[in-house]
């Protein structure tokens, strides 16, 4: 009987045992799936990631280069209008020695015996207009087709202006006709010029 006993328990060890190895490997099958699948989701997400980081990566490039763009066009605009803001202070400011009304008479007289009808004669606030109201009648006697009235202008600078009465013409040759004609040279050269 003990040797039944024996044969019977080695029986259950070597059942037990083949049970228990049949498990471990089962747990290890299981565990080295579930590690593969760790390993899979792993890789997935750290490329996804990369992916993810060289898009963003990308866009904050284009983003930048866009934001770098936007700025120097808007530095070369602003430069551009200080410039002319600038070039225009100049213009206004030499316009008085530029469009000295003795320097231009010679002009007002041919502008005024040109009108059709009587003419006006636009000066300088602070300009003798007695004298030059005798000035252009004197000249202008016999050659103008009607008569000529000098009156100052409230806020006019320098220079002069010629306005037929009837309305048909009105000539400047003010500070400000001078500045705005210079600008309009100048804005698109300088335009250029910022450009290249």
């Amino acid at each position: 009987m003990a040797e039944q006993l024996n044969e019977f328990l080695e029986k259950i060890q070597k059942e037990a045992v083949g049970k228990a190895a049949e498990q471990a490997e089962q747990k290890l099958a299981q565990a080295k799936a579930e590690a593969d699948k760790i390993v899979s989701d792993a890789r997935a997400e750290a490329e996804r990631i990369i992916a993810e980081a060289e898009a963003k990566a990308k866009q904050f490039a284009e983003n930048g280069e866009k934001t770098l763009r936007f700025a120097s066009r808007d530095v070369l605009t602003y430069t551009r209008q200080e410039l002319e803001n600038l070039l225009r202070k100049v213009f206004a400011e030499k316009s008085a020695e530029i469009l000295k009304l003795e320097d231009i008479k010679p002009i007002i007289l041919k502008l005024a015996a040109n009108c059709e009808g009587d003419a006006v004669i636009e000066v300088p606030e602070g300009s003798d207009v007695e004298k030059l109201q005798k000035y252009f009648m004197g000249e202008l006697a016999g050659k103008a087709k009607g008569g000529v009235k000098v009156c100052p202008v409230k806020g006019l600078k320098a220079g002069a202006s010629v306005v037929s009465v009837n309305g048909d013409l009105k000539i400047e040759l003010t500070d400000e006709t001078i500045v705005e004609l210079l600008s309009s040279q100048l804005s698109p050269k300088l335009a250029a010029v910022l450009r290249d």
